[in-house]
């Protein structure tokens, strides 16, 4: 199997030929141009299909869930900058819109299955409808889901909306026998299943407007762990349950007078570089500017990555509903 990533920005798409060097996700070719300048006809052959592809989450996700090599599927979580409460909230009228150029993909390669994620803001929903209202009209079975991070036992909220278009329906148990007869008929449907996860302590649930971040038990510790920006904070005296990636982790002090979790042995993401460091010693300078340049990209790449462990949760209820 041999994979299409499609990522603009040139850190990022070297991030990811690293990856695909060490064999991390699956091997492939990256291609630099804007998915606007992308002939749908140069993706034609692929099984995997990964627009705005990042540093590879999605890849990565599809792994950890167990999705075959060898079944195509498309992703692609679109900018979110139009619709999230840190940027200009411009939404459709912000050119980093690209949902449309992505619809066109669809249209002209026909997969059988997309999944894509996006921010969960106001303006995050109401695009979300729109790539429902499209995605049905172009035949597609329609299901999403409003996921969190601390879902996955993650020391933070980051709700994200992830939803899924399929072509096929290949069991009735999805959607119920009259729904699967609607179906049929290109009519779509909204996923309300409900499935117990992280040892059967938190409920999700699979449908549009369902958090997983209400009524959370024994991962998101008490009412006061919870700071007025929303973030789940770590604190030593009272460690917060965690599953998966996140069973081992390093407790970090921050500047703000908080601690929260950090992976363990890693350092401290955002150091910044004293000004002037190596003036006057070419080799010295050049090495900074290198760093201050990898230090920039890596911030862009965590920062605008998925979370594979909780993208990883949405395919597998795909997967085990279709059985």
């Amino acid at each position: 199997m041999v994979a299409y990533y499609n990522e603009i920005d040139d850190f990022a798409a070297d991030w990811l030929e690293n990856l695909i060097t060490e064999g991390l996700i699956p091997d492939g070719k990256v291609d630099r141009r804007s998915i606007v300048e992308v002939d749908p006809a140069d993706v034609a052959g692929f099984d995997h299909v990964h627009w705005f592809a990042g540093i590879g989450g999605w890849p990565l996700a599809l792994r950890i869930a167990g999705w075959p090599d060898s079944r195509s599927i498309w992703t692609g979580s679109c900018p979110c900058q139009p619709f999230s409460a840190a940027g200009r909230q411009k939404g459709k009228a912000d050119k980093r819109h690209l949902w449309p150029w992505m619809r066109h993909q669809i249209f002209r390669g026909r997969p059988p299955i997309t999944v894509g994620e996006q921010v969960a803001s106001a303006l995050g929903r109401e695009w979300l409808v729109g790539v429902r209202a499209n995605m049905e009209a172009l035949g597609y079975v329609f299901g999403g889901a409003d996921l969190c991070s601390a879902c996955v036992g993650a020391p933070n909220i980051r709700q994200r909306l992830f939803w899924s278009g399929s072509r096929f329906v290949r069991s009735t148990r999805l959607v119920g026998p009259a729904m699967a007869r609607r179906t049929e008929a290109g009519s779509g449907f909204v996923v309300n299943a409900r499935r117990e996860l992280i040892a059967g302590r938190s409920r999700i649930s699979v449908g549009l407007g369902g958090s997983i971040c209400k009524g959370l038990e024994g991962h998101a510790g008490d009412v006061d762990d919870w700071s007025q920006s929303g973030r789940l904070i770590a604190r030593p005296d009272r460690p917060i349950a965690a599953t998966g990636a996140w069973d081992s982790y390093d407790v970090a002090r921050c500047r703000d007078s908080k601690a929260r979790r950090v992976g363990r042995g890693v350092q401290p993401l955002a150091y910044g570089i004293p000004k002037g460091m190596g003036q006057g010693q070419p080799e010295i300078s050049n090495l900074v500017r290198r760093a201050s340049a990898n230090r920039v990209g890596r911030l862009k790449g965590y920062g605008n990555a998925i979370n594979p462990e909780v993208a990883a949760v949405f395919i597998r209820t795909i997967l085990d509903l279709e059985q």
